[in-house]
């Protein structure tokens, strides 16, 4: 039974520095990776994101706020109510997820008056999400 390579093997194991390995580390986006993810993108994500960058990116927003400053196509796509089950993804995908109001049964948060869904940056803490969704 043949066990010079498994030598060779193991000496090569024994001389390899692993002290600056991390298991955790998440895998290096490479230009195959991006393609992947840029396959799934659409048109209204990009406006979407125009959107919200042009109001500075807020730490909370309502889709009503994006409606009254939302023009052209990223308007009529908004508008449109059979997208309105997709906008919560198309926010999750630009960085921004739903806040439960846990003082309401729906959720929901009184904004200018009126119970509205409330999206905040994903990055953000949780407390930081719901005082952002609080001071809208």
């Amino acid at each position: 039974m043949p066990t010079a390579g498994f030598e060779h093997v193991t000496a090569y194991l024994d001389e390899l520095d692993l002290s600056s390995f991390d298991a955790k580390a998440p895998p290096s986006k490479t230009p195959a990776f991006w393609d992947i993810v840029n396959v799934n993108s659409t048109p209204e994500d990009a406006d979407l994101a125009d959107l919200l960058g042009d109001l500075g990116n807020p730490d909370a927003i309502t889709l009503e706020q994006l409606l009254v400053n939302a023009t052209g196509a990223a308007a009529e796509w908004l508008l449109d109510r059979k997208n309105r089950r997709s906008i919560p993804h198309r926010l999750d995908r630009c960085g921004y997820t739903s806040v439960r109001n846990p003082e309401t049964s729906d959720g929901r948060w009184k904004v200018q008056g009126k119970r509205r869904v409330v999206y905040a940056k994903a990055r953000l803490s949780l407390p930081n999400q719901m005082a952002a969704a609080r001071e809208l």
